[in-house]
């Protein structure tokens, strides 16, 4: 349901109180959104941002709602989905530069249709460009970091920086954006010369290892966990007995322990308790705490 405007917005914008956000995530659980705005210009996330901070009102930015738990409840306040009207993606020289709402899959298909080399990674990755630079996303061998030059990034201040990949403090599966609150709307890649037929090969073994070892079937929300130092999450859950253990409709996959999957009907709730109880019987059997990767949203 449409939503009265308490900031301007752009034409093509749409603000909608109560909209269902499960349908919005790979997880396809969670509940409404009290306002989610579907901007149409950086004016309208800066606008939408200010009026949070302003009125003391909860706001987040989702962007292909991978890696994301919404609660069952929903979420308070301003959400902000970041779309189809933030998908460019241009090219020059070496320099691929995208808009936070492109797919991964989509800037390192236009690197590979440009030659470039460097983001044949970013097949892998399920999210958006924002969402990948916020997490520092990546796989066993490159992470986002390897070739970010800088992002603009809208500060809780309501001014857009263009950021250097070092001023970011990328780290494993984070970086400083979780602390300041910064909004990533834009990313440089620096990439290198390449052979167009190598890239997509590479790209499609990667997307092959990809369908073998993952539950790309299911919905899911991709890892739940971080790998612990020198080890993998995956490992530890399935040697702790949990694959295929299930709480209300999500269960672990028997394809790689460190997925979750909703088999239907799944719940925040289900996920939660789901989730304890993997950390407890990792924690029992080797003596490690687990932390998530899967963003709890509230």
């Amino acid at each position: 349901m449409a939503a009265a405007l308490p900031f301007r917005l752009s034409q093509g914008a749409l603000l909608l109180r109560g909209e269902p956000l499960a349908p919005l995530t790979s997880f396809k659980i969670g509940g409404p959104a009290e306002l989610l705005l579907l901007p149409a210009s950086e004016g309208d996330v800066r606008r939408g941002v200010e009026h949070a901070a302003a009125s003391g009102t909860p706001w987040r930015v989702i962007g292909s709602g991978t890696n994301i738990l919404v609660p069952d409840a929903g979420l308070p306040g301003l959400t902000i989905k970041l779309w189809k009207r933030f998908d460019d993606i241009a090219v020059a020289g070496a320099t691929l530069r995208a808009r936070a709402g492109a797919t991964m899959w989509a800037a390192a298909s236009a690197a590979a249709d440009a030659g470039l080399s460097g983001l044949e990674f970013g097949c892998g990755i399920p999210g958006t460009v924002g969402g990948a630079v916020f997490m520092n996303a990546g796989d066993r061998e490159w992470e986002i970091r390897d070739v970010l030059l800088e992002a603009a990034v809208l500060g809780r201040d309501g001014v857009v920086r263009s950021r250097a990949a070092a001023d970011l403090g990328l780290r494993y599966r984070g970086s400083a954006l979780h602390e300041d609150g910064g909004v990533v709307l834009a990313a440089e890649f620096g990439l290198r010369k390449g052979d167009t037929e190598t890239i997509v090969g590479e790209m499609n073994r990667r997307l092959e290892e990809r369908r073998r070892r993952q539950p790309l079937d299911e919905p899911n929300c991709g890892s739940v966990f971080r790998n612990p130092h020198g080890d993998f999450a995956g490992r530890l859950i399935e040697e702790a007995g949990c694959k295929g253990l299930g709480r209300g409709g999500v269960r672990v996959s028997e394809l790689h322990a460190n997925f979750m999957v909703n088999i239907g009907g799944g719940r925040a709730a289900d996920v939660l308790a789901l989730i304890g109880e993997v950390r407890r019987r990792v924690s029992a059997k080797f003596g490690v705490e687990l932390e998530l990767e899967l963003r709890v949203l509230n």
